[in-house]
């Protein structure tokens, strides 16, 4: 059986800072809760645009041929994305 979970943090005021912070912590501290039983990385259309570690992980030895046609077909990024690339491979 599998089973997909999705972690969201939200705060209704987002310019109290510390605030924000509580609801991050908590979001990395429930996800860090079912690392040892989940997936490496992670769905990718559920990463936000700086989990570039967590989107590698995610595409595994695909990520290279990923990036590979992206600079192929769409060298000037029209098809942008919030979705994080495994940009890692890229060094």
């Amino acid at each position: 059986m599998t089973v997909q979970v999705e972690v969201l943090a939200a705060i209704v005021n987002p310019s109290d800072s510390a605030l924000d912070e509580q609801h991050r912590e908590w979001a990395r501290a429930t996800l860090h809760a079912f690392e040892a039983m989940a997936l490496p990385g992670g769905y990718v259309n559920f990463l936000t645009s700086d989990d570039r570690d967590r989107a590698s992980q995610s595409y595994g030895r695909n990520g290279r041929r990923l990036l590979e046609a992206k600079r192929q077909y769409d060298p000037d990024n029209v098809f942008s994305s919030t979705v994080p690339l495994p940009l890692s491979h890229l060094t």
